[in-house]
């Protein structure tokens, strides 16, 4: 991970201080927009793998604070999290990614708080990710969501 970060490091250093200190083509005959390309592609190539990285590192975190606890904080924090991601799919609806996002993150923060379980928001945030990436993988059925009236 240290000698990925330091040659996207030195790539981007390099890539930077063409583009800043490059004259305009027609002046020393360096194209832009080939250097520009250049830095897209790199940034392209570079920019999800930082971001897979940066999931492992949540998911690891979440990982190390969830063995930490019971099993009885464990449902807890599980059922707390079904309920946040379920909540906000019913209030915000199809769309609206970083609205029901806040609104589960916020219904999860309540409900383990009440429950007198204290985590962090990365852990919850990484929960939620998971939560919502397994409701979409594989929604529920309707009679599997409880609604006023008992179904």
């Amino acid at each position: 991970m240290k000698k990925f970060f330091r040659l996207f490091l030195a790539v981007a250093i390099v890539a930077f201080l063409l583009v800043a200190c490059a004259p305009a083509k027609g002046t020393s005959g360096v194209d832009m927009e080939l250097v520009s390309g250049l830095v897209q592609k790199i940034l392209e190539a570079v920019l999800p793998v930082l971001a897979l990285q940066h999931v492992a590192l949540l998911f690891t975190a979440f990982q190390n604070q969830r063995a930490k606890l019971t099993e009885t904080q464990k449902f807890i924090l599980d059922q707390g999290i079904e309920i946040a991601v379920l909540a906000a799919e019913k209030v915000w609806g199809a769309g609206n990614g970083k609205e029901k996002k806040a609104y589960a993150l916020e219904v999860a923060q309540k409900w383990v708080a009440s429950r007198g379980l204290k985590l962090d928001l990365v852990t919850l945030d990484a929960q939620i990710e998971a939560a919502v990436y397994e409701y979409l993988k594989n929604p529920p059925a309707p009679t599997d969501v409880v609604g006023p009236g008992g179904g």
